[in-house]
């Protein structure tokens, strides 16, 4: 059975027109030891479970670099800001009181299950936000999808 990370994978790499392989060796390009592409057939085809933000961030900067908006990185570019360890305390705090407004919706204030949700939508939406400063910030890596797909 395909799990939503699973399918949002599996769009995003065939919009690109890339083949599980290629995906592969993309994630080596990033920097670290990458993803084979049997695990990436894997993690298409798992049961609905996300693997761990190093996973989705190697997947989503391939797929950033190959002109694609990958939302699982988005989101785990999002998290890794939260991340004492990944950016300092003092950057985590301040990343949280930026982020302050879209959090404050808790379960106990919010009239309606919708209100937790809208609120899990803007920070969704600012997570997309980050991720579009950060393509703009590397627009080599456009140009170079456009060049390819001519």
């Amino acid at each position: 059975m395909e799990g939503r990370f699973g399918h949002e994978l599996r769009e995003a790499r065939t919009a690109a027109k890339l083949s599980r392989s290629t995906l592969a060796r993309l994630t080596v390009r990033t920097g670290d030891v990458g993803i084979s592409p049997e695990a990436i057939e894997a993690l298409e085809m798992k049961d609905g479970r996300r693997p761990d933000d190093r996973t989705i961030l190697l997947l989503g900067a391939a797929l950033t670099t190959a002109g694609q908006v990958f939302v699982p990185y988005a989101l785990a570019k999002a998290r890794q800001a939260f991340d004492e360890w990944q950016v300092g305390r003092e950057a985590a705090l301040a990343n949280l009181a930026r982020a302050a407004p879209v959090l404050a919706t808790s379960p106990s204030d919010a009239g309606a299950p919708g209100d937790l949700d809208q609120a899990g939508q803007s920070f969704e939406e600012l997570a997309m936000s980050a991720l579009a400063a950060e393509q703009a910030r590397n627009p080599a890596a456009a140009r170079a999808v456009k060049d390819r797909r001519r």
